[in-house]
């Protein structure tokens, strides 16, 4: 389990926690086997993020590209959450 920092991330009332989250947390898994320095956690709308301060800012720059990617009518899958953490990290967290 990962340690360090805990930050909390809202996810936005124009995005649905299922799409996030993925059927049975299929894309929570996704998230935590791409960055497996930090530990998700969703409760309600709110995704809590544990573990070194890079894994947690990396977490964070990931959920917002893929709330973008709800919102532009785009479904999210692991292969999705694959290829962001993969370009977030050669990008050093800008926005690709």
């Amino acid at each position: 389990m990962a340690t360090g920092l805990t930050h909390k991330v809202v996810i936005p009332s124009s995005v649905s926690p299922l799409s996030i989250a993925g059927v049975g947390d299929e894309l929570i898994r996704a998230v935590e086997l791409a960055v497996p320095e930090a530990s998700i956690h969703l409760r309600g709308n709110e995704i809590l993020v544990q573990g070194d301060a890079p894994a947690v800012d990396l977490v964070e720059k990931l959920y917002e590209e893929l709330f973008a990617v709800v919102r532009s009518g785009q479904g999210i899958s692991a292969d999705v959450v694959t290829r962001s953490v993969a370009l977030l990290r050669a990008s050093d967290g800008e926005r690709p």
